[in-house]
């Protein structure tokens, strides 16, 4: 009974959010990289990496670390690496020495980051057209071929770890957000127990407030911000950005001083060519935080704390889809005698391929649960190694390694 109240009550809580390098398979050429900023030397977090001629690429990880599989048809191409604000980065594949480590270092742009002026558009319009154009330019129905990894930690120990190479397909059903239907191929999961040290509760699993169906729904991002953005309560600010080679607007938002309420800071990138939103970043300020209302629940207390979210589209041909998400979630569980427990969920998605064939997928094929640990270790390939999946960082390979070995650990004292 607890834990079916505790779900919805996430799903209450999460409506208010709501928002080491691997070795590829086989014998097939790949690129390794790494993409860092010049002057700061910082990692070029999500920089897109492409071929000039496909336009098929990955980003970079939060290390700034990529790989990329090289078809055959790519061989003579350039390889193209940019990332808003530099100046992007153009190299000749057949220059390449494969099995290296491609260092790139991102001079930034001479374009200055000047307030709009010449433009009769105000930035709350600016970024209504482009939420209204990239819902209309999404590809429906879609077939999203992705890779998909999550983290969960217990007041900072990891806990539980998973991945899986995840099919989603979206569709319309009524004038509503998009349905989402979920088919996993490849699977893995690890966990370990967590010792809270409370005797009045002992440990409280909390359902994974960001389950599998929550990331592509930012799939129509009109829709997912409609609902969740009052003009009232925000400052709104326009610049022009490049990457070199694409113009963007970039629309900075944050609350308003004097508004006590749950609200967000972050930025929009806006595609000037294309006119749809690129990326958006947001998150609840800390001071915001204390706005948000405690739940109760038996006794039991339970308060968002943190929540991020990063959202990157692209266009392909003249369709726009989604291309990588990422959403962070902190939830604080606490009663008034010893238990204490700040819970983070992680999770991120990285869109490898879209298709509009929705047909070619029986509903036999389709899993019907929303998490990934319940499906375990299933995978007939070390599918983390290749082309489809997104390079871990060196944090998150240490915390796989210390929950892989946790994991072992538990299994042979059974």
């Amino acid at each position: 009974m607890i834990i079916s109240r505790l779900h919805f009550l996430l799903l209450f809580v999460f409506g208010i959010v709501d928002s080491n390098t691997a070795l590829g398979q086989g014998n097939e050429p790949f690129i390794v990289g790494r993409v860092w900023e010049a002057t700061s030397k910082a990692p070029a977090k999500f920089a897109n990496v492409y071929f000039k001629n496909s336009g098929l690429g990955t980003i970079s990880n939060e290390d700034g670390l990529f790989k990329l599989l090289i078809p055959a048809e790519s061989s003579t191409d350039t390889l193209i690496v940019s990332f808003v604000g530099f100046k992007p980065q153009r190299v000749g594949i057949a220059l390449l020495s494969l099995g290296d480590t491609l260092l790139i270092s991102l001079q930034e742009s001479v374009t200055e980051l000047n307030p709009i002026e010449v433009t009769a558009l105000s930035p709350l319009v600016l970024l209504q057209k482009a939420l209204r154009s990239t819902s209309a330019k999404s590809l429906t129905p879609a077939i999203l071929n992705t890779y998909y990894r999550e983290f969960v930690s217990k007041n900072g120990h990891y806990i539980k770890f998973a991945d899986a190479l995840v099919d989603y397909f979206i569709q319309y059903r009524a004038d509503d957000f998009p349905e989402v239907d979920v088919k996993i191929t490849e699977s893995r999961a690890k966990s370990v127990p967590y010792n809270t040290g409370a005797k009045s509760l002992g440990d409280i699993e909390i359902p994974e407030p960001i389950n599998l169906e929550i990331l592509p729904r930012f799939f129509d991002i009109e829709k997912k911000f409609e609902v969740r953005f009052n003009p009232l309560d925000y400052e709104f600010e326009s610049y022009d950005e490049t990457d070199g080679k694409r113009d963007f607007y970039k629309i900075q938002f944050k609350p308003k001083s004097n508004v006590a309420k749950v609200l967000y800071k972050g930025n929009f990138l806006i595609d000037k060519v294309n006119e749809i939103i690129h990326s958006v970043e947001y998150e609840i300020p800390d001071e915001n935080v204390k706005y948000i209302e405690v739940r109760n629940l038996l006794g039991v207390k339970f308060q968002v704390s943190k929540a991020k979210v990063y959202v990157q589209f692209q266009m392909i041909s003249d369709k726009c889809h989604l291309k990588y998400a990422k959403a962070t979630l902190g939830v604080h569980v606490y009663n008034k005698k010893d238990y204490n427990v700040t819970h983070l969920f992680t999770s991120e998605m990285l869109v490898n391929k879209v298709g509009s064939n929705i047909e070619q997928y029986s509903n036999r094929e389709k899993y019907k649960k929303n998490s990934i640990y319940k499906r375990g270790n299933n995978y007939q390939t070390p599918f983390w190694k290749g082309q489809r999946a997104l390079l871990a960082t060196e944090e998150e390979e240490r915390i796989i390694k210390t929950l892989q070995a946790g994991s072992k650990n538990q299994q042979q004292r059974r």
